[in-house]
């Protein structure tokens, strides 16, 4: 999968929000169809349906509709789903296989990254956060029908510890595997860097964290960004 950021123009009567970071994967060449792009939604709450009616509303490229019924409504290009049950990889194959859903995806506020990997290894298209504004979100749905895969994540208190800071996202990121115990080797591994440049942001991250050991970053990292104690870690 690669790293990207770049989300076809809509047709908003307004300007674009701030882009999320967006983990994004090139499946097919199709292109986005001339019609407005029908969206189904899977959700008992009627407050959602109006909360997501009225973000759409200013983006005459995009229709909500009904939930997908065979013989009934016309079928979705994409379906937004979510469910108070735990998600299984056979709940969600199922939707995915449904002739009237078009491309599924997980559309939550409260989902962990598991149940995430759990829906798109079923088949779903990507994981679109309740919280989007209506620009990132209108993009995105572009996307999926590009034929993208389109993870977003909310941003987290921890995010905006980090820019206060000024640490990077890889800065961050290389922050918070330290505070999970594992060593350099292993970091460079999981983030496909060389071990040299792993070392070089965990001296750029100390510097900014106002660190100098690897136990007072195991600490800021767990009070500073996740609210945690950290007894016994400073020295």
């Amino acid at each position: 999968m690669t790293i990207s950021t770049d989300l076809p123009p809509t047709r908003a009567r307004r300007a674009p929000d701030t882009l999320p970071a967006i983990l994004g994967q090139r499946t097919s060449s199709a292109a986005a169809p001339v019609r407005p792009i029908r969206v189904a939604l899977l959700e008992r709450s009627e407050l959602t349906r109006a909360g997501l009616t009225a973000l759409l509303t200013p983006y005459d490229d995009i229709a909500l509709g009904a939930a997908p019924q065979p013989g009934v409504t016309p079928p979705a290009d994409v379906t937004l789903f979510d469910t108070e049950l735990p998600l299984t990889v056979d709940a969600v194959r199922s939707l995915v296989e449904h002739p009237q859903t078009g491309r599924v995806v997980l559309f939550s506020s409260h989902r962990s990254m598991g149940d995430v990997r759990v829906a798109l290894a079923a088949g779903a298209r990507g994981f679109l956060p309740k919280s989007l504004p209506a620009s990132t979100l209108a993009q995105s749905l572009h996307r999926i029908v590009a034929g993208d895969v389109v993870v977003l994540r909310p941003r987290s208190a921890a995010d905006d510890v980090a820019t206060r800071v000024g640490l990077t996202r890889r800065e961050q990121q290389i922050a918070e595997l330290i505070a999970t115990g594992i060593g350099n080797a292993e970091i460079a591994e999981l983030t496909h860097l060389s071990l040299n440049t792993v070392k070089s942001y965990i001296r750029t991250a100390y510097r900014k964290m106002g660190v100098t050991t690897r136990p007072q970053a195991v600490a800021w990292v767990l009070s500073s960004l996740h609210g945690q104690q950290a007894d016994g870690l400073s020295a």
